[in-house]
């Protein structure tokens, strides 16, 4: 740069990566306007031409695309000055983002470190700019020249926003969506008529999905700093957010992806908040929200996931299973896989009581899962079985022995995989101290030489030998079941063949270590 060409013909040419689908091109195009700056000096650039670019790339899904587009500005502040500030009052940025940039620039100023040249108003003039010295004929010009860049650079905002949803950057979870429950503007309500008010101006904001995207995002926000301003606690509460079912799902199915993130957080905080008061809206948002899930755009898909999950944690409302057990017959393999996902959350997290009432169902979707055609929706199905055995465990066993013996052997060896313990519901997890570990029934070799699931009849003295046994958590359990194995072989070939179960019937409710 300089050598071959000035550095403002070699930005001109690279300002299109600012919207490039890799979000380490942008930001990598920020940290170069940064070093541009430093080496060059605020008078080797147009500036007026890159910062609305900079300002798109401050409500960029990757947290380090928005730091580096933050740097930016405030390197900007420090060579050009005031005049910054006044133009980003221009953009219609929200108030929230105007305040924390605004604050960024107070303390470099604070600090004394401002690197402003003689020549840096003549570098960010706009349209709406004073004339920072240049002649009438070079001032009209310049504006001539700015009135076609800055249309254009809305323009590539939306094109931007379409890239990056198509290429599947900005993945979101649920750690994301806690984290930005309460990073919002704060506010004050002293009765439950002004938040009656505010919903209701929400409401009329988000119901309108022409307008400004912006204004709405900053309307979804404002749900979320009612919350934290105690609104929930009011009874009324509950019922106006009922008035908003049909703008969250209008917001739900936006074509910007920022708006549909910051629904999705909302949902998934106000479920976190009220709980089972949020049931009626949870079920009406639900069948929008799995629409996102087979989205192309990566922060729309995650997003629609991380809400679902949050709503199944926190609001245990038996309707919203029989919506989850419908899409697990969904056409579609990523909705397939996903559901059976929530289904596993459900059993994991949820009573028994709430699940009663759909048992046969869950048994007959858990089948259908086992033999799905996608491997990665069949082993999501496995590991809901060893929950559903959690809550049914006869109706476990009837779904069991109904399976072909290939099944039979894929859920065996899902549940002796490294990490099936662990995927099993946290209220009926055991131990796995060698002891429990001598209670299973082993595959013995028959005299055909196949291998057949007989279980090992214990003794009176086995068993009261085993008793004195001391239970450790660094003793082999392969290594001791194996051994304990052995020494009772003689009594094997009289024992008559039993189910899989038989052993697990005679262990402590809930455990699983006989499996």
């Amino acid at each position: 740069m300089d050598e071959a060409a000035n550095p403002q013909f070699v930005w001109e040419r690279m300002m299109g990566g600012f919207k490039h689908k890799n979000n380490r091109t942008r930001e990598g195009l920020c940290m170069c306007l940064v070093s541009t700056l430093n080496v060059f000096g605020s008078q080797s650039l147009t500036l007026s031409k890159i910062v609305p670019h900079i300002c798109n790339l401050l409500g960029d899904p990757t947290g380090q695309v928005r730091d580096s587009a933050m740097t930016c500005l405030v390197e900007i502040y420090r060579h050009v000055g005031e005049r910054v500030r006044i133009d980003l009052g221009k953009k219609g940025l929200p108030q929230s983002r105007l305040n924390m940039i605004f604050s960024k620039f107070d303390e470099v100023q604070r600090s004394g470190n401002m690197v402003l040249s003689p020549l840096s108003d003549r570098t960010f003039e706009d349209d709406e700019s004073v004339d920072g010295g240049r002649s009438s004929s070079s001032s009209k010009a310049g504006r001539k020249v700015n009135m076609g860049l800055f249309p254009r650079a809305s323009s590539a905002s939306s094109s931007k926003g379409a890239g990056r949803d198509g290429s599947g950057a900005g993945a979101v979870d649920v750690e994301d969506f806690i984290q930005a429950f309460e990073d919002v503007a704060p506010v004050q309500i002293y009765s439950s008529r002004e938040a009656g008010e505010a919903m209701t101006k929400i409401r009329d904001v988000l119901s309108d999905d022409k307008g400004d995207w912006e204004l709405r995002v900053a309307a979804i926000k404002k749900v979320r700093s009612l919350v934290c301003a105690g609104a929930a606690d009011f009874d009324e509460f509950p019922q106006q957010l009922q008035l908003m079912e049909a703008a969250f799902k209008l917001s739900a199915k936006d074509l910007r992806s920022q708006v549909v993130k910051e629904a999705c957080i909302t949902l998934g905080h106000l479920s976190s908040v009220l709980r089972r008061r949020f049931d009626h809206t949870a079920e009406a948002v639900m069948p929008t929200l799995l629409t996102l899930v087979p989205n192309s755009a990566k922060v729309m898909a995650t997003s629609g996931v991380a809400a679902i999950r949050l709503i199944l944690m926190h609001t245990h409302f038996p309707r919203l299973i029989s919506i989850i057990i419908t899409s697990c017959s969904s056409r579609s393999v990523a909705v397939r896989r996903r559901c059976f996902e929530f289904l596993d959350l459900i059993l994991q997290e949820w009573q028994t009581s709430g699940l009663e009432r759909h048992g046969a169902v869950l048994m007959e979707t858990i089948k259908k899962g086992i033999h799905d055609a996608d491997a990665d929706a069949r082993s999501v199905a496995r590991k809901c079985y060893w929950g559903f055995y959690g809550h049914f465990s006869r109706e476990a066993e009837l779904l069991f022995q109904g399976l072909e013996s290939s099944y039979q052997r894929a859920l065996q060896a899902h549940l002796s995989g490294g990490d099936s313990v662990m995927s099993l519901p946290t209220s009926d997890r055991s131990s796995s101290s060698s002891q429990e570990s001598l209670n299973r029934p082993f595959p013995v070799k028959s005299s055909a030489g196949g291998r057949t699931n007989r279980s090992v009849p214990r003794t009176p003295a086995a068993s009261s030998l085993a008793s004195l046994q001391r239970s450790r958590s660094d003793v082999d359990v392969n290594a001791a079941a194996t051994a304990n194995t052995r020494t009772r072989m003689p009594a094997v070939s009289s024992a008559a063949p039993s189910s899989l179960f038989s052993s697990a019937s005679a262990l402590p409710p809930g455990s699983y270590a006989s499996l």
